[in-house]
């Protein structure tokens, strides 16, 4: 039998970014990018922006960065 179920979790991204990158457009740019790093992690650093840490908001998960 399959099952749906839709779960809401609330993550802090730590990152690090290059304003002087020629992909660097703004700052909603940049948080975008961090933010689709965290959906679908293929590499580390991306336009610039390099995750440092992800974490649920009560501390209790850490995702693993590349």
């Amino acid at each position: 039998m399959k099952h749906k179920r839709t779960i809401t979790e609330t993550i802090e991204i730590t990152y690090e970014y290059d304003d002087e990158h020629p992909h660097y457009f703004c700052q909603s740019f940049v948080d975008t990018t961090a933010a689709c790093m965290t959906i679908n992690p293929s590499i580390s650093i991306e336009d610039g922006v390099r995750l440092l840490k992800v974490e649920t908001a009560d501390h209790e998960s850490i995702w693993y960065i590349r």
